[in-house]
């Protein structure tokens, strides 16, 4: 087991994301597990958010910056957590749109591309054998969701490629705040929930240049298209508009099978969403955490 932290120092010099090691007891021991830092990766700027990759992809976790940067960090040697090898992500540095332009500090930098989040594409449900592509959601303060795979290079590498965007949430409202990957059962087609001005559901479909209708699997591929692959993203349901009343919305989170999707708005009510027989997104039910009383 371990866990993986980011942040910044009160000096505003980075401090990366931070791998802790499993922990370790002996066996029968009634004591709690200690945990011990193994490593500390650095990066360009504060880090907002970090995730670890699905396990059947290696030991790998996803860090993004506020300055707009993502890095994936590989562990060499699982045995040993003190070694990690850095893989960019090169955030294009957007020109603000007068519509993100409009809601700026003008004091920042890059409106446009700043991250806030990042999840990566769940490992499907009942895969086995085989690679299986990689792909990251990553969401920005100015309102920005992009889709990052991996794609050959014409030197025969392989590299970190943003294959897909979107405007998802306004900037005057606050832009992008969270994002969580969908589990995958048995769809086609996967789902990207991202929340912050209002919470939103985005279908994202990978298909190879020869089949733009993304018919049939792939082999080897758990399912998703080889990595050289094209992507397409679009709304698929507005669940809060940028302009309720419950807005920001601050996190979003999936259920295990991904059938369910809670919301945490301003407010002191987390709200559960899901789909029924047609498809259609409901809210379930709104769970009050403030207590409710003595």
């Amino acid at each position: 087991a371990g866990v993986a932290t980011g942040g910044v120092e009160a000096k505003g010099r980075t401090l990366g994301p931070t791998a802790a090691a499993a922990a370790s007891t002996d066996v029968g021991s009634t004591k709690p597990p200690e945990w011990h830092r193994r490593a500390q990766l650095q990066s360009d700027g504060p880090v907002v958010d970090v995730r670890f990759a699905p396990a059947t992809i290696g030991l790998k976790l996803a860090a993004c910056t506020a300055d707009g940067k993502a890095r994936v960090y590989e562990c060499v040697n699982s045995l040993d957590l003190r070694q990690w090898e850095p893989e960019d992500l090169e955030v294009s540095q957007q020109k603000p749109t007068s519509a993100m332009a409009a809601g700026a500090n003008a004091a920042s930098g890059v409106v446009g591309c700043s991250s806030a989040a990042l999840d990566w594409m769940p490992a499907p449900f009942g895969g086995s054998g085989g690679e299986r592509s990689e792909a990251l959601a990553v969401g920005g303060r100015g309102g920005r969701l992009a889709i990052w795979g991996k794609e050959k290079t014409q030197t025969g590498g392989i590299k970190w490629k943003e294959m897909a965007s979107a405007e998802a949430h306004p900037l005057a409202a606050g832009g992008v705040k969270d994002v969580a990957w969908c589990p995958n059962l048995c769809r086609s087609y996967e789902i990207v929930a991202t929340c912050g001005a209002g919470a939103a559901l985005w279908r994202v479909d990978f298909s190879s240049p020869q089949d733009e209708r993304y018919e049939g699997v792939v082999a080897g591929s758990y399912g998703r298209k080889e990595q050289n692959s094209a992507c397409h993203l679009r709304l698929l349901r507005e669940l809060v508009p940028s302009v309720d009343e419950v807005c920001p919305v601050w996190r979003c989170s999936w259920s295990l099978t991904g059938t369910a999707l809670s919301l945490s708005p301003e407010g002191s009510e987390v709200s559960v969403w899901k789909a029924d027989a047609s498809n259609e997104w409901r809210r379930e039910c709104d769970i009050d955490l403030a207590g409710g009383g003595d």
